[in-house]
């Protein structure tokens, strides 16, 4: 788990922003009430699971092709 954290770190600040503008202050105007917001909620969740999912793969990827071109110094 250290590594994921490690390597999706970055995504820490720009994901809480999103999730904060998208969700908490619709949450604060009283939407929250309202029947389509658990949707939304829902798909805005489910959209940032895509997004960590994404930037997971692409840097598993990478440290992959990294490790297969790396040569070993003698």
């Amino acid at each position: 788990m250290n590594w994921l954290a490690r390597k999706l770190g970055w995504l820490k600040v720009p994901i809480a922003a999103y999730l904060v503008i998208t969700l908490g202050l619709p949450v604060l105007h009283g939407a929250a009430r309202r029947a389509d917001f658990v949707g939304h909620a829902l798909w805005v969740l489910a959209g940032c699971g895509l997004v960590v999912a994404a930037a997971l793969a692409v840097t598993a990827v990478i440290d992959v092709a990294l490790h297969l071109t790396r040569k070993d110094s003698p």
